[in-house]
């Protein structure tokens, strides 16, 4: 794979931090969802269909749908590839992809994954660090995520529009425009869920399967070895935790066992999430929690979430103070005064990279370690984070030298 650097989201206010929190409800909203963006699926989780080649004679179009001028293209002979997307939507495409546009922000390091940021082409609109993902500035930027700029996105003429599928309204219409246009296929790789589904589709339609059968084992064999350990731990053995995130407010935040893969993410970790039976929140999101029923809870850990703002974590960020005095801050609300968490010194603090990324997977792991530190005694999570950037991503850097992701650090 290219050594080329990873992504760094940067959230420098809180209207970016709520469009993050937007996006990773998604994992929350079922099929049976009564909004445009999921009405029409028919699949619960995404399928894909092993990629077929075709030849087709006499064929005017570079792909399904796609018109192109006949100047410098042979049309005689084209191999395709066909998936069936997080909607059930069959997808067919030219190989090979050399163009693709997207508008979520997990996509891109999705493509560094697969060694194919050369391909983007157009971006959504939000701010990724130049320094890692180099040209990101100089990509025409789409607009929001289903609402884009239809005349700029035609006139680009990517081979593929990669989307994400989230509860906001658009999506079946931006599809039904670009029908025999331009071919759109939607995933859920922000969900841990579906994650690995939506790699082996995107590997086929990009030619980049090695890779994604790479990634996949990779992120399987860690979730295997996790769950394994914790798999028969009594209820009482399991560690009680509670998540905060203002979500770039001033009151706390949290997510419910109702966010779809927090259950998933209880089971690996051998943990119980004390918010998790809280029936009103959004699709799982808490943006404003009862103080006073939260006051009444004891917990052995407390995890901060918040985003902590641009330059202060990631990895070009070598100095952890400020995420440090951030989590103590947070901690110190009189409201977690009298819980295990706080006497027991077990206060964490995890970024926004580890949520609907492909990094999800070593945020999974930092939790195991935080909630059973003798069951994984020999777990390192920073090691498989440092694997992430050297094996998967191809990046030289060194996470003991430079990088604020999680706190304390040890």
């Amino acid at each position: 794979m290219r050594r080329t650097p990873t992504l760094s989201l940067s959230r420098a206010n809180s209207l970016v931090a709520l469009l993050l929190l937007l996006a990773l409800v998604a994992a929350g909203c079922g099929d049976d969802s009564s909004d445009d963006t999921t009405a029409s699926t028919a699949a619960a989780t995404t399928t894909t269909v092993a990629a077929t080649t075709t030849t087709t004679a006499d064929d005017d179009r570079d792909h399904e749908g796609h018109d192109h001028d006949d100047e410098g293209h042979d049309h005689d002979d084209e191999t395709t590839a066909t998936v069936t997307d997080f909607l059930g939507r069959e997808v067919t495409v030219t190989l090979p992809v050399e163009s693709v546009a997207f508008t979520h922000y997990s996509t891109p390091e999705v493509l560094r994954v697969l060694d194919a940021w050369d391909l983007a082409v157009a971006r959504g609109p939000y701010n990724l660090d130049t320094s890692i993902h180099p040209n990101f500035d100089e990509l025409p930027d789409l607009g929001s995520i289903y609402e884009v700029n239809l005349e700029a996105l035609i006139d680009l003429d990517p081979d593929l529009l990669v989307l994400e599928s989230i509860p906001a309204p658009g999506l079946e219409e931006l599809i039904e425009a670009l029908d025999g246009v331009i071919p759109v296929v939607v995933l859920r790789t922000f969900n841990p869920n579906t994650l690995t589904d939506g790699f082996e589709a995107l590997g086929q339609l990009l030619d980049r399967e090695e890779q994604a059968s790479e990634y996949i084992e990779w992120y399987l064999d860690i979730e295997n070895s996790l769950a394994e350990r914790t798999a028969n731990l009594a209820e009482a053995d399991k560690t009680r935790y509670f998540y905060h995130n203002a979500w770039g407010g001033d009151g706390i935040g949290t997510l419910t066992d109702a966010f779809d893969y927090i259950p998933d993410r209880n089971r690996i970790t051998g943990s119980i999430n004390v918010a998790g039976d809280i029936a009103e929140s959004m699709a799982g999101a808490i943006f404003t929690i009862d103080q006073e029923w939260l006051a009444s809870q004891d917990f052995d850990v407390l995890i901060v979430g918040d985003g902590m703002g641009a330059g202060n974590y990631g990895i070009a960020t070598e100095d952890n103070s400020y995420v440090a005095a951030e989590t103590e801050r947070i901690a110190g609300n009189p409201v977690f005064a009298e819980t295990s968490a706080l006497t027991n010194d077990r206060v964490f603090y995890q970024s926004d990279h580890f949520l609907g990324s492909p990094r999800s997977i070593i945020g999974i792991a930092y939790y195991a370690k935080w909630f059973h530190p003798e069951l994984f005694e020999d777990l390192d999570p920073q090691a498989l984070h440092q694997e992430y950037f050297t094996r998967i991503l191809g990046v030289d850097v060194d996470l003991t030298e430079t990088g604020v992701f999680v706190y304390p650090e040890e």
